[in-house]
């Protein structure tokens, strides 16, 4: 049943409720200056009885400043004026609190969602969203389906084709944007929009779970911008955060570089002594060898490059391509790898049975099968970033290893926010080891040069294999 309701595409139908009456509450208050606002709040924080004297004094206001402001409040229908007392509709203030969220610079979206689904037919959600009838409470469902981890999120988000063109490219230009928000006026005049358009289709937007529609302050008052959910806005600028480098020399240019040496080794074996020995579970190559290779290769001998060559000679003994024989590395039968193109060699290396992590220090209990999966999913928010630094990228980690969960939306109080998890230094040390070994000898990252040996860059062939 749940392969069945993926193929359907979803389909939300404002029509289905009274979307007109929320149209025209995000007009009237678009159109609310500081002191409306301030003196509207006033309204709703105080008893369901209130004087008009009261509210001028509380808000140090002069009389002509508060009729100005109760003037235009009238039209949201919020009370019933009797001479100089204001009688507040208790249902309505409810409402208005709920709009009055967006204003606050650290609003939660999730609540909004909630409280936004609340006017739909219960009925109907469950079609909205295309959640199965057996579904017990229809939030935590859409919360389970499309928005639970940042990544099921976005792919939600990327994956979803609006029958709309100007409501899919307001969609792909959100994203598109260094901060992640588009300023209302400025999609107004850009697709030439009225305001009533324009608050249908973000209204639309907010129940696709794209984005929600915000006031930012400013000296002048309040601007409207559509930015995605507050919780997932703060992911990708967390993402964002990242340091990034300029300028990096690779340790080799070359794509593939890790599968294209190992065939230099073999070949150089074969021509002429390989001397080698074996320590503990890695293979060093002789000072003569390294520098055979180096030169081979028009690199500088470091240690940077010393250790690069000892790991491929030591992956060439692990899949079982060149043993340790009398002091030397000799090639084993290796032309069904040499036959091999250089994508096929790297997903042999990728998926060799016998792999292990030689450089990782840590537990070996942590070298499990869901550890390193994980490991390897976290490179997916870097994937288009270029040259990253390693111990910037450990700021945004948010997988889950040894048993811990992984980044997800959780009930914190009254509120739904991601938690993002902390991690020990040989968990730090696992996804470093995941990277500058086990993804760059299967050529999805590249790594620097001796001069930033910390830092890595995603390759074409990285991003086609994590981009989906």
């Amino acid at each position: 049943m749940a392969e069945v309701l993926e193929l359907r595409k979803q389909k939300i139908f404002l029509g289905d409720y009274d979307y007109k009456a929320d149209i025209e509450n995000r007009i009237h208050f678009s159109q609310l200056s500081l002191k409306d606002l301030e003196v509207l709040e006033e309204i709703c924080c105080s008893s369901l009885r209130v004087s008009v004297q009261e509210i001028q004094t509380n808000l140090h206001l002069t009389h002509s400043e508060l009729e100005n402001a109760l003037a235009k409040l009238e039209k949201i229908h919020l009370f019933e004026r009797t001479q100089d007392i204001l009688l507040v509709d208790k249902q309505k203030r409810k409402i208005i609190e709920f709009y009055l969220e967006l204003f606050e610079e650290d609003s939660f979206g999730m609540e909004y969602l909630k409280t936004l689904l609340k006017k739909i037919p219960i009925h109907l959600l469950p079609i909205w969203y295309l959640l199965s009838k057996s579904v017990n409470n229809i939030f935590e469902g859409i919360v389970e389906k499309y928005l639970k981890k940042p990544h099921l999120y976005l792919r939600h988000i990327k994956s979803l084709q609006l029958d709309d063109p100007i409501l899919q490219a307001i969609k792909e230009k959100l994203f598109q944007t260094s901060e992640y928000k588009l300023y209302f006026e400025d999609l107004k005049k850009e697709f030439n929009l009225s305001d009533e358009k324009l608050h249908e289709m973000l209204l639309l937007l907010e129940f696709y779970l794209v984005g929600i529609l915000n006031y930012e302050k400013t000296t002048q008052g309040f601007v409207q911008v559509l930015t995605p959910y507050p919780e997932l806005r703060k992911y990708l600028l967390f993402t964002r955060s990242i340091k990034l480098s300029s300028n990096i020399k690779p340790l080799r240019e070359e794509s593939f570089a890790f599968v294209r040496d190992m065939e230099l080794i073999l070949k150089e074996s074969k021509k002429s002594k390989m001397e080698a020995s074996s320590l503990r579970s890695s293979v060093e190559l002789k000072p003569q060898s390294l520098q055979l290779l180096a030169k081979r290769l028009k690199l500088d001998l470091n240690d940077h490059v010393k250790a690069y060559f000892n790991l491929i000679a030591t992956k060439l003994v692990l899949f079982e391509l060149a043993k340790i024989a009398d002091g030397q590395l000799l090639c084993e039968n290796v032309d069904y790898f040499l036959k091999k193109n250089l994508e096929d060699r790297a997903i042999f290396c990728f998926r060799h049975l016998k792999n292990t992590f030689v450089t990782f220090e840590g537990p070996k209990e942590m070298l499990n099968e869901k550890n390193v999966k994980e490991c390897e999913k976290s490179i997916v928010p870097v994937l288009d970033l270029g040259w990253v630094d390693f111990t910037s990228f450990t700021k945004i980690l948010t997988i889950g290893l040894n048993e811990k969960p992984s980044i997800e939306l959780t009930q914190v109080g009254r509120k739904l926010t991601y938690q993002y998890p902390s991690y020990m230094d040989e968990e730090i040390h696992l996804v470093k080891t995941t990277f500058f070994e086990h993804l760059f000898a299967a050529g999805l990252i590249n790594c620097g040069d001796a001069k930033n040996p910390q830092c890595f860059i995603v390759t074409e062939f990285g991003r086609s294999v994590f981009g989906d």
